[in-house]
């Protein structure tokens, strides 16, 4: 819906709804079965703000950077399909305050191949939201292959998760250092803590 790419100072600001509408790819238009358009998409820009607005029914990953710079995602509330909240090979991110519910992960840190580089998720703060997740709250991954450096997590409420509450994992050779958690709340979560370093598990 709203996408950008080498731009700066950009800001979304409240208070306001955007409703998705539960849109999906039911032709396979873009060979992804049975997605929709992601509600924001942005690409090495700088400067961002995300402020004070709710967002619902988007059929895929709902607020997604990659190789951004200098981003805030503070108090929205949220009931996607898929991710809520996923910074990829960015630095310098705030997310807070916020209320995500998602089909897939609240918040899901990722450092991909989509800058045809390898680059890291490097300062990223999470801190004094609420999360629930049919997956798993808090996600490194599963795309892991720059890694991720000094992220803090604080004062989370994390509760009716299936899989992990907060899942650390880095299968595709990334590195992870400097990692914080702190305060960290937890109810109806099928396992409090997953850490997987290795090769990507794969089913039969």
């Amino acid at each position: 819906m709203f996408v950008g790419k080498n731009a700066k100072n950009i800001s979304f600001f409240g208070p306001g709804v955007i409703d998705m509408q539960s849109t999906w790819d039911l032709d396979n238009v873009r060979n992804i079965v049975h997605r929709g358009p992601k509600a924001f998409a942005f690409k090495e820009c700088d400067e961002l703000t995300f402020k004070d607005f709710e967002l619902y029914n988007a059929t895929d990953l709902a607020i997604y950077f990659a190789g951004c710079n200098n981003v805030l995602v503070d108090n929205i509330k949220m009931r996607v399909y898929i991710d809520g909240v996923s910074p990829d090979n960015s630095k310098n991110v705030v997310i807070k305050n916020c209320d995500i519910e998602a089909g897939d992960d609240a918040i899901a840190i990722k450092s991909s191949y989509t800058l045809n580089r390898l680059d890291i998720c490097d300062n990223i703060e999470i801190s004094d939201c609420r999360l629930k997740s049919r997956c798993n709250a808090i996600k490194f991954g599963t795309e892991t292959n720059g890694g991720f450096k000094n992220i803090n997590i604080k004062n989370i409420d994390i509760r009716e998760t299936r899989m992990a509450g907060i899942a650390i994992e880095s299968v595709d050779g990334g590195i992870i250092d400097g990692i914080n958690i702190n305060n960290i709340k937890m109810s109806n979560v099928g396992s409090p803590l997953f850490i997987h370093l290795g090769k990507r598990l794969r089913g039969p």
